[in-house]
């Protein structure tokens, strides 16, 4: 239990209502922005100087047609591993095709220059129907572990198509887009996928969710986070082992969260959390990313937050086996709330978390007339309640300067065992039950 945490950060202007930021391999100094776009205009992605905050005058993409805005528009953008060499990059929209009312559709695009895309050498490689405009997810990323492409698909919203494994919506996909196997030969499926060779669409990698909004991979291990957008009740977050053969099925519709009638073969999600405005509930969970950036104080927390209730937490996977979630398989659960009303101030909508070449984190603030709605996190801090002497445990070491500072005239918040803003007498007892549990 920590009695304190902090954290610090700077904050940049990125305008179009930011739905992600990425970077390029080997690029340590840009990140790129999507822009979700408006009703009327186009969709862009803008580079930004990660030193300055300065945006690029110029959009490296734009695209025209896209259906935005609520959970549609531009979405995701993921850089090809080898980028350095082939220049190759990969976007997700939403857009309206003839007599469909709404598609999910994955282009393949390359640079012109480091600065600019080459619109010209588009090349769609998936397309989704959808039956409304909203369920999309539309998170794209290249895994370290394999070096596939995987893509987020949220379920149809009228008629739940999450447990057909003939359909593509609440989905997680995994392809090769530089192969040709594939149904309409502009993609590859992995010959590994879990379904190649049985009843499913090959291009399946998991299934059972409704939304999943926002996935990332722990650049140290390998691991798949990703967040589920709940219905009426429980919003979660689901953890893949790096070494998965793929083929979970997380769900929904019969299952939200770690609740409701039992499915055979169903896994649970690490953590869910009730829909409401306290402090450990919300209504629109974002997924975010395991930190591995060079604050020491954040390594291996996955950072996530709440689009409604406007809270940021984070939380240690226990690596329990997946037949084991039960959405109770985290430690060290801490809310950082306080971060976004420092920095953000009162008009907040999470919308993104993303991270740059050397693992920095930042949150995206989505609300379209805010100013500064980009942060990075610079620094934190963790204060260890009863560990009043710093030495990273609570045992009897601890005994004498605890005394000190309850006697003292000088706040510690290490010595506030029970939370109550003063270290005094009513911390003995709570302070006794740390040291003698050990």
């Amino acid at each position: 239990c920590f009695a304190q945490v902090s954290l610090e950060g700077t904050a940049f202007e990125t305008r179009a209502r930011p739905v992600f930021i990425t970077h390029a391999p080997g690029d340590a100094e840009r990140g790129f922005i999507v822009g979700q776009g408006f009703i009327s205009g186009n969709a862009r992605i803008r580079i930004i100087d990660l030193q300055t905050g300065e945006l690029s005058d110029d959009p490296f993409f734009e695209v025209p047609n896209v259906v935005c805005c609520t959970e549609s528009g531009l979405l995701g953008l993921a850089f090809h591993p080898d980028y350095q060499q082939n220049g190759l990059f990969y976007v997700s929209l939403v857009t309206e095709v003839g007599e469909v009312p709404f598609q999910l559709q994955v282009w393949e695009y390359s640079r012109l220059t480091d600065d600019v895309a080459n619109l010209d050498s588009g090349r769609m490689i998936l397309a989704i129907d959808k039956d409304s405009s909203q369920h999309n997810g539309g998170w794209l990323g290249f895994s370290p572990n394999d070096g596939y492409l995987y893509l987020t698909v949220g379920d149809s919203q009228f008629a739940p198509n999450a447990q057909n494994l003939n359909s593509l919506n609440g989905k997680i996909l995994r392809m090769d887009p530089l192969g040709t196997n594939g149904p309409n030969g502009q993609y590859g499926i992995p010959l590994t996928n879990p379904f190649v060779g049985k009843k499913g669409r090959d291009e399946i990698w998991a299934y059972g969710l409704r939304n999943p909004w926002r996935g990332s991979f722990d650049r140290e291990t390998g691991d798949f986070y990703f967040g589920d957008v709940g219905a009426a009740v429980w919003e979660e977050v689901n953890v893949q082992p790096f070494d998965s053969p793929g083929g979970e099925n997380y769900g929904w519709s019969v299952r939200e969260g770690a609740n409701g009638p039992e499915l055979e073969g169903a896994t649970d999600p690490v953590h869910d959390y009730f829909h409401g405005f306290a402090t450990d509930e919300g209504n629109c969970v974002i997924g975010g990313y395991v930190y591995r950036g060079p604050i020491h104080a954040l390594q291996g927390r996955y950072f996530f937050g709440d689009n409604r209730s406007e809270r940021i937490w984070s939380f240690q996977w226990d690596r329990s086996d997946p037949s084991e979630h039960d959405g109770s398989n985290f430690t060290e659960f801490l809310d950082w709330t306080n971060l976004i009303s420092d920095e953000f101030g009162d008009s907040i909508r999470i919308s993104s978390f993303g991270e740059d070449a050397v693992g920095n984190l930042y949150i995206l603030n989505h609300v379209p007339t805010a100013g500064e709605n980009l942060i990075r996190i610079d620094s934190a801090s963790l204060v260890l309640a009863g560990d009043v002497n710093c030495d990273g445990v609570v045992d009897l070491l601890d005994v004498v300067p605890f005394v000190q500072a309850i006697l003292s005239d000088e706040f510690d918040a290490k010595a506030d065992i029970n939370f109550d803003g003063s270290a005094d007498l009513l911390d003995i007892q709570p302070f006794v039950e740390l040291v003698t549990a050990g």
